[in-house]
């Protein structure tokens, strides 16, 4: 099994204001995540979490799983205190 690391960093896009509203992708996946337990019902401290975005396409988001969107899912997994956040892709043969 191949296993790549990926660093997150921040982006410029983070935190934009539309009509005086933060779009913080974070605090709205938190929010909604939230409405069922919230991230610590399903990831405990030291837990090995695998991510299955949907990148089955070259064609941008929203065919595909939107870059930020991961990004925050990953770190909201860390801030849950896992051990590693796995990103699997699957390649039709």
């Amino acid at each position: 099994m191949k296993v790549s690391k990926i660093k997150i960093g921040e982006s410029p896009e983070r935190n934009q204001v539309s009509g005086g509203v933060n779009l913080n992708i974070k605090n709205i996946i938190k929010k909604t995540v939230d409405e069922i337990g919230g991230f610590r019902k399903f990831v405990k401290p030291g837990d090995v979490v695998l991510l299955k975005p949907n990148f089955n396409s070259a064609d941008p988001y929203p065919a595909s799983s939107d870059p930020e969107f991961l990004r925050a899912v990953v770190e909201s997994v860390y801030d849950c205190g896992a051990k590693l956040a796995v990103i699997g892709i699957g390649i039709a043969r």
